[in-house]
Parts: structure tokens; C-alpha cells; sequence
């Protein structure tokens, strides 16, 4: 399980994100974090990761104050809205990345990486780099990366927001099929009632 207890997070001297934000996330529950642009949601997102911190509060994992332990030791798999991709590398090399870095097998690594390029719908572009992909195809590759390895938690950051209604439909379905294959536990951003009503088994 993870929490955010009694979270304050201020940004400057007025700026206020959260106000005194109590928050559980079950293990293996697919929670969505539903409200308009600017309410806090990436901000949640950001302190489970561990890329800020609370001005006042705590964050836990299972019981314990995670507030002092660095992004890398979190096992947390975020996927950004601005995509975050190394434009020198191919969609393959993307995708692979946190494979690689975490020691996997070559012939597993390719296994993976064709995989999620499938249910992405998106393996007709693994030789291309990010450069020559639309939005929504570098919004899939993103996703890809993420949702690839093995992680504690998932964090998704409008991570389908610049699909059309048809790929968004049926990214929606792919991504509520995989979380229940993966029994992984997943905070899912999002501003439209319709997605959240579709993919959460709770929302905040």
C-alpha cells in the first residue's frame, strides 16, 4: 500500500498544491486521480515517485516513511505527459532501456519489447526515432517504456490524453486488460469522468 499522510506541498511562497492531503492506494488496485488541469494531480504523482517532496506530511510504502529515499530505490515506473524520450535512440531502444538497464536477457528484452509494441499498436515504427513519430505514437512509446518492466507501482500521467477517441477507446481497454495480467498497482491521472469511470477500481 502506499499513502500521502496529513500532505502539504507548497510551491514558493503562495503557490499551494496540495492542502493537507490524505490518499491510500491499495496494492495491486488500479487508482485513478480524476479533476481539471492545475488540481494536484501530477504533483501526487511526482511525491510517489519521489521527484519532490512534501513540504510538510509524509509519504509510505507499506508502513514505512519513503519520504527520504531517492527516485531510483522506489521501484516506481512513471510515464510523463511531455513523453520524456531519447531522441537518439529508436522506438526499440526506448522501449528496451529499462530493460537493459536492469540486466535483463537479450532474447527477453526482444520478447518484451515486441510484445508491448503489439498491444501499443505501434510496432510498425521500432526502427524509427522520436523525431519522425506524431504525438500520439511518441505519447504510446512513453506509455511502452513505463508499463515494460516490472515496477512496485505504475504511475501514469495522462499518459493517453493526445490519442484520437478511437485509439483512446481502445488503449483504455489494452491498458485495463494488462494491469489485471500484470496484477499491478497503477495511479492513472486523468481530466476526463469518461476514462476514469471506465479504467479505475477507485477514484480520487
Amino acid at each position: 500500500m502506499s499513502a500521502l499522510v496529513d500532505v502539504h506541498k507548497r510551491y514558493g511562497l503562495r503557490t499551494v498544491a496540495l492542502r493537507r492531503l490524505n490518499l491510500e492506494i491499495r496494492t495491486g488496485e488500479f487508482f485513478v486521480l480524476y479533476g481539471p488541469a492545475g488540481a494536484g494531480k501530477s504533483t501526487i504523482l511526482n511525491l510517489l515517485a519521489g521527484l519532490t517532496k512534501p513540504t510538510t506530511g509524509d509519504v509510505r510504502r507499506n508502513g514505512q516513511s519513503i519520504v527520504h529515499v531517492p527516485p531510483e530505490r522506489r521501484d516506481a515506473a512513471m510515464a510523463f505527459e511531455n513523453y520524456a524520450l531519447y531522441s537518439h535512440l529508436s522506438v526499440a531502444e526506448n522501449l528496451a532501456f529499462p530493460l537493459r538497464a536492469a540486466g535483463l536477457p537479450k532474447a527477453e528484452i526482444e520478447t518484451r519489447v515486441n510484445r508491448i509494441a503489439g498491444v501499443l499498436g505501434i510496432p510498425h515504427v521500432l526502427h524509427r526515432r522520436p523525431g519522425f513519430l506524431s504525438g500520439g505514437q511518441r505519447q504510446r512509446v512513453a506509455l511502452g517504456r513505463a508499463i515494460i518492466r516490472p515496477a512496485d507501482i505504475y504511475l501514469l500521467d495522462e499518459p493517453i490524453g493526445h490519442l484520437d477517441a478511437k485509439l483512446r477507446h481502445r488503449m483504455r481497454a489494452e491498458l485495463k486488460a494488462l494491469a489485471v495480467e500484470m496484477k499491478a498497482t497503477i495511479v492513472f491521472t486523468t481530466t476526463s469522468s469518461k476514462e476514469a469511470l471506465a479504467l479505475a477500481d477507485r477514484i480520487g
